[in-house]
């Protein structure tokens, strides 16, 4: 039976994505149709893949080569990325390390310069080829600290040592160097904070005494704040 070319066409699809038009006559109860070639009705997102990691902001110098974590987010696994790279990179653009899927530690060495960074994506792909896009995530770069802390008392006089040492990449170690900032002699309240008694200044050792009169316990540290080349750092505390 044809159908006139007055006749209403719609469309619909079949199971398996098969589209197909048809006509109803209301006039006799009949339907007719024809069956189209058959299209994808798969609509591809406009959301991009990705692959995003986390990567270490705050980079301690504190040996000839760091091993920083590193992990990857579930989108990485979800999009199917087999191959991932970021590397830690200088405002100028030279490159440091790197920190690669599946590894979870980036290695970096103590030659780095200090100051600001970015772990910069190197590219990511799926096992077909398919890239994915990455995240882009800050980190500073500084030299470890290191400060020792000793507390005596005789009576209401309380006496207080303390050495800072930093890192010095040219000896692989710890050692003396010139702080770039003051120490503080802090003692903990009742409320768990800590208040500054005492700024304590370098001495050509980096040896720090003050003595002062008190005649209630405290519990003592010893703060060295950040500064522009080294990461501040706190002491062990020590109650007298």
């Amino acid at each position: 039976m044809g159908l006139d070319q007055g006749d209403a066409w719609s469309l619909g699809v079949l199971a398996g994505g098969a589209r197909y038009e048809f006509a109803l006559r209301p006039r006799k109860g009949t339907m007719e149709g024809r069956v189209g070639p058959v299209v994808s009705t798969v609509v591809p997102s406009s959301v991009p893949l990705t692959c995003t990691a986390l990567l270490p902001g705050r980079i301690v110098l504190n040996r000839p080569t760091v091993a920083v974590p590193v992990s990857y987010r579930p989108d990485c696994s979800a999009a199917g990325a087999s191959s991932a790279s970021w590397w830690l990179t200088t405002a100028a653009g030279a490159r440091t390390a790197i920190a690669s899927l599946p590894s979870t530690t980036a290695q970096i060495p103590d030659s780095a310069s200090v100051g600001a960074y970015q772990w910069r994506p190197d590219g990511a792909t799926t096992g077909g080829r398919v890239a994915l896009s990455q995240n882009t995530v800050g980190a500073s770069v500084r030299y470890g600290a290191a400060v020792w802390l000793g507390v005596g008392r005789s009576g209401n006089t309380v006496s207080v040592s303390t050495f800072v040492n930093r890192y010095q990449p040219a000896l692989d170690r710890y050692g003396q160097s010139t702080p770039s900032s003051q120490a503080q002699l802090q003692y903990r309240l009742a409320d768990g904070s800590w208040k500054t008694v005492k700024y304590l200044y370098p001495t050509a050792t980096q040896a720090y005494r003050w003595s002062y009169t008190c005649a209630v316990p405290r519990t003592y540290r010893v703060l060295l704040p950040d500064a522009p080349a080294y990461w501040g750092t706190t002491s062990a505390s020590v109650t007298r």
